[in-house]
């Protein structure tokens, strides 16, 4: 075995093959790890970095249509709400001057209590967001149609008393069916209750 100097220590074997020292071999195979880790370093960063510049203009990008999505949708209800509001307020207006005007006219006797319970479920009927209808009379008197339910209504007629100041109340009790209107119950109580106040 000869020891030769070119550029480091070499060990040949006795047919000239080269023979490196085992100090040799391990510097080799840190170089070569260290190459490794050098690439896999490089393709991690070159992925952290494209995943970032793709990332975060799209996460800025996604909050700013959330914030407008949540923006428009808060409009549209908000416009949607106002819309039925004034809808359901011109149809009270638009059912109390009917009420007033078909009393005044003498279209229907107000005193008449078939007339005016007739009058008053055709207009709760026509009017399904309304849970009542009531008319109070200059002299205390008091008629109302309240829908307690979709299957149950219930007609309250008040007679104001002045000399005793009381007032006799007489509710009544109704069950909706396709035939017509069918009694289930009927009160009758006193109390103070005073149209015009």
């Amino acid at each position: 075995n000869q020891w030769g100097v070119l550029g480091g220590s070499r060990k040949t074997d006795g047919k000239g093959r080269v023979m490196m020292k085992h100090a040799d071999g391990e510097q080799a195979g840190i170089k070569i790890i260290s190459l490794k880790t050098t690439m896999v370093g490089i393709v991690l960063v070159i992925v952290g970095a494209t995943a970032a510049i793709v990332h975060f203009p799209w996460t800025l990008t996604s909050r700013r249509n959330t914030e407008n999505i949540v923006h428009r949708l808060n409009q549209e209800i908000v416009l949607g709400t106002t819309e039925e509001v004034r809808r359901l307020f011109e149809s009270a207006v638009t059912t109390e001057r009917t009420i007033v005007d078909i009393f005044a006219g003498g279209s229907i006797d107000y005193n008449n209590e078939k007339e005016r319970q007739d009058f008053y479920l055709t207009l709760l009927n026509a009017n399904k967001n309304f849970t009542g209808i009531s008319f109070g009379y200059p002299n205390g008197n008091f008629f109302a149609a309240q829908r307690e339910n979709s299957g149950n209504l219930r007609l309250v007629e008040s007679v104001w008393n002045a000399e005793a100041k009381t007032a006799q109340r007489r509710v009544s009790f109704y069950e909706v069916s396709e035939g017509g209107l069918k009694t289930t119950d009927i009160k009758e109580m006193t109390d103070k209750f005073y149209a015009p106040e």
